[in-house]
């Protein structure tokens, strides 16, 4: 299964302490989406789970392990309860 890359303002160092209300759209978009692939594609049998991050190809750094993993909660999430 392949979900979206999350959005910019999910990932903690781009927050720049603003309210957690500010990126709450963003999120609520993000774990629908997520949530609506994974009902799409669930498994009949979960053993393990693999995480791969394939960044979108741009300029600058790669964004670091942490900060992806923090990002994509809410699509872990809506995957968990897709398959639950």
């Amino acid at each position: 299964m392949i979900l979206p890359w999350p959005p910019a303002c999910l990932f903690p160092n781009k927050k720049n302490g603003r309210h957690w209300g500010a990126t709450n759209t963003e999120k609520k978009k993000y774990y629908s989406d997520c949530y609506y692939i994974a009902l799409s594609e669930k498994p009949k049998e979960i053993n393990h789970v693999l995480i791969i991050f394939t960044p979108p190809m741009k300029k600058g750094r790669p964004p670091d392990v942490d900060g992806s993993l923090s990002a994509i909660k809410n699509g872990l999430d809506a995957v968990a309860k897709a398959w639950v």
